[in-house]
């Protein structure tokens, strides 16, 4: 059942993918320097967001028992994944 439940999941998945990508290539084709600056944003915007997380969690400190319960979350869900 889990792998019915999988597969509809990636068929799902692609066909967002291929519906949010419709007419990225006639933007691209039309209007490259739009799509190369929104594509400089998105990354800009990523890396960002990546430090500023980083820096909330460095000025957070680390909690003692934050590995504990990272460790157990970590087993909890190590145990729920089926072999391959």
């Amino acid at each position: 059942m889990t792998e019915r439940i999988d597969g509809l999941s990636v068929i799902a998945l692609f066909v967002f993918a291929v519906a949010v990508m419709d007419g990225v290539v006639a933007q691209t084709v039309a209007r490259p320097t739009l799509v190369l600056g929104l594509l400089g944003l998105a990354f800009a915007t990523s890396l960002v967001l990546g430090a500023i997380t980083a820096l909330v969690f460095w000025r957070a400190g680390r909690a003692p028992r934050a590995d504990k319960a990272a460790f157990g979350i970590d087993c909890v869900a190590a145990s729920t994944q089926e072999p391959v």
